[in-house]
């Protein structure tokens, strides 16, 4: 016996597709921040750097 509503066909490879991006978004993100840690040193200014670029990508 299944539990909730029966999933259209297709749903679970569509949310494994959007997880697989998700971990892809993030692990990205991190070689970067890593990346501007080594050639920078750890002043912060690649989180400001990637807060501008959000802010005007994204504007509220």
């Amino acid at each position: 016996m299944a539990s909730g509503p029966p999933r259209p066909p297709g749903s679970e490879r569509a949310l494994a597709r959007y997880g697989t991006v998700m971990v892809a978004v993030i692990i990205a993100t991190w070689i970067l921040l890593l990346y501007d840690i080594v050639a920078d040193g750890w002043d912060g200014r690649g989180l400001h750097r990637c807060g501008r670029i959000w802010q005007t990508s994204f504007p509220s």
